[in-house]
């Protein structure tokens, strides 16, 4: 799908930021990254300032199309990456946000609260492709996260190389537990949905909206296009435990 289109359209109808996110998520896995080539061969990314003098923010394309528009003094290539992974690295990167399409009238800039928002889309939508995920599990227990209201939910992973990487730390076994079997746990533990990526940069607690569409009981055609942000949860130290 035409990932330009749609951000044509969002910044032209003033789109809520979680609409554009859930029609990116379901309709443009692939981004494209810009790399400057080095007199010596080596990439490295172009990156756009960001909003305090050392940051920076990752720049992507949706096609190679407005990656026309760059002017740049190096070589420039384009490398087409899942949406997903090069949002987690942005993450694990540390850039302040991204620049989409720079140049275009498609053009539109992320702030790291939107980006996170963006991310918990598009693992929604790997969540739903994997049917199930993965959670450090001992026996009948899963490895769960305290939140700021004292209720505890399970900890997700959509990633295997992660939930092995925690498994490691917490100890358990990766184990890919099906979406309706999460949801009851995340139940018994007072939550109504689970806590994804938890330890890493990219830490999201999912709404009810993404529960359910991950058991397959609200359809995206039919959901809601887009809901108020919900409000933060990392901003204290939150605790862990097996239940």
């Amino acid at each position: 799908m035409d990932g330009r289109r749609f951000l044509h359209e969002a910044n032209r109808d003033k789109w809520p930021p979680e609409r554009l996110f859930r029609v990116m998520a379901q309709h443009v896995p692939k981004l494209y990254v810009p790399y400057l080539l080095t007199n010596t061969g080596k990439k490295r990314p172009l990156v756009s300032p960001g909003p305090s003098p050392k940051s920076q923010r990752m720049i992507l394309f949706t096609d190679p199309e407005p990656a026309k528009l760059l002017r740049v003094d190096q070589s420039l290539t384009l490398v087409e990456r899942k949406a997903l992974d090069l949002l987690r690295k942005a993450f694990r990167s540390d850039y302040a946000g991204l620049v989409i399409n720079p140049g275009d009238s498609s053009r539109r800039v992320l702030n790291r609260e939107e980006m996170l928002l963006l991310f918990r889309e598009y693992a929604v939508i790997e969540g739903r492709r994997l049917g199930g995920g993965w959670v450090p599990t001992r026996g009948d227990k899963m490895l769960l996260v305290q939140l700021e209201d004292g209720t505890y939910t399970v900890t997700v992973y959509i990633d295997e190389r992660d939930v092995r990487e925690v498994c490691d730390s917490c100890g358990g076994e990766p184990v890919l537990h099906s979406w309706d079997v999460i949801h009851n746990r995340c139940l018994q533990a007072g939550a109504s949905a689970p806590y994804v990526q938890f330890g890493f940069p990219e830490q999201v607690l999912l709404l009810p909206r993404h529960m359910n569409q991950l058991r397959g009981q609200d359809p995206v055609a039919q959901a809601p296009e887009w809901q108020p942000s919900p409000e933060a949860v990392h901003s204290q130290k939150q605790a862990s435990d097996w239940q």
